[in-house]
């Protein structure tokens, strides 16, 4: 799931010349007599001077070597933040998994992403338990693991779908008595926002996974509001080229006060001549309760 060099400066030549030897006038001293010549005391001998140490520029196995005792740390660091809506801020750095396929667990939901070029990976996901356990699965099965607690997911009711591979299912969920494409419907076209309270008065769709990985996993799970009133919620099929004629398998997905439950959710769709029509399933929703309403 990361420079150039400028113009080098010019390098001026040195000219060698040789200096041939000229013939001009001949400048003899006068003959100097054996008396004239003063008598000088030999000079002291110096002793002798131990030739110097050649000093040899480092090899490379040398430079090899102090390399390899410093070993490169490729340790994955998982770090995770509390964020509005009882949701889950993802900080993943593993340096030494570049544009890697990664799968994020939490509570029985399991989602795909890539790291990026750095190795690095921003996401969130929707808290189902208060005492949130977060963890990271790489390609050749090595995992990072990190918690946190969020007080407030006990206050949340949420229900959603997963699924392996292309787009297959949608979550929709109306509010205030909402019709479709009304403000209080719900999609992934209009997923809405967390709002700052703990206990939103308005529900929001979390989209997960990277649907351009490989083998991906994707989900989408609504979160419910604040309210007593209840909420009806759908799941949608789309007829497609890539799911017509076959059966869909996913799994439905719900927690309430930080208990999580997992249902098996199969589907056989109709025919590649009902290609752009919808599969509606309704009433998957079960009788959930707000936690402030008991």
């Amino acid at each position: 799931m990361v420079p150039g060099l400028g113009a080098s400066a010019p390098v001026t030549a040195k000219a060698v010349v040789e200096l041939s030897g000229t013939t001009g006038p001949s400048l003899v001293p006068p003959a100097l007599t054996e008396t004239s010549l003063p008598v000088l005391p030999e000079p002291a001998k110096r002793p002798a001077m131990e030739a110097p140490m050649p000093i040899e520029a480092p090899s490379d196995k040398t430079a090899d070597a102090t390399t390899a005792r410093v070993p490169r740390d490729c340790t994955p660091l998982l770090a995770l933040s509390p964020r509005p809506g009882a949701m889950i801020d993802i900080l993943l750095s593993a340096p030494c998994r570049r544009d890697e396929r990664v799968v994020l667990r939490h509570a029985g939901l399991a989602v795909t992403y890539s790291t990026n070029a750095a190795g690095a990976l921003f996401a969130s996901l929707p808290a189902l338990s208060p005492e949130a356990a977060v963890s990271v699965l790489f390609a050749g099965g090595e995992t990072a693991e990190a918690r946190v607690n969020l007080p407030e997911a006990a206050e949340f009711r949420r229900f959603g779908v997963q699924w392996m591979g292309p787009q297959s299912f949608e979550v929709n969920a109306f509010e205030n008595g909402a019709d479709f494409g009304q403000p209080g419907h719900v999609s992934a076209a209009s997923p809405h926002e967390p709002a700052q309270t703990m206990l939103p008065l308005d529900g929001f769709l979390t989209v997960l996974g990277d649907p351009s990985t490989d083998s991906p996993m994707l989900a989408e799970i609504y979160s419910f509001p604040g309210t007593p009133e209840p909420v009806p919620v759908l799941i949608e099929a789309a007829v497609t080229d890539a799911t017509c004629g076959r059966e869909m398998l996913g799994e439905v997905l719900t927690a309430d006060r930080g208990t999580v439950r997992l249902s098996d959710l199969s589907i056989t769709m109709p025919g590649c001549d009902a290609i752009g029509d919808y599969l509606v399933l309704k009433n998957l929703v079960p009788d959930l309760k707000l936690a402030s309403a008991n």
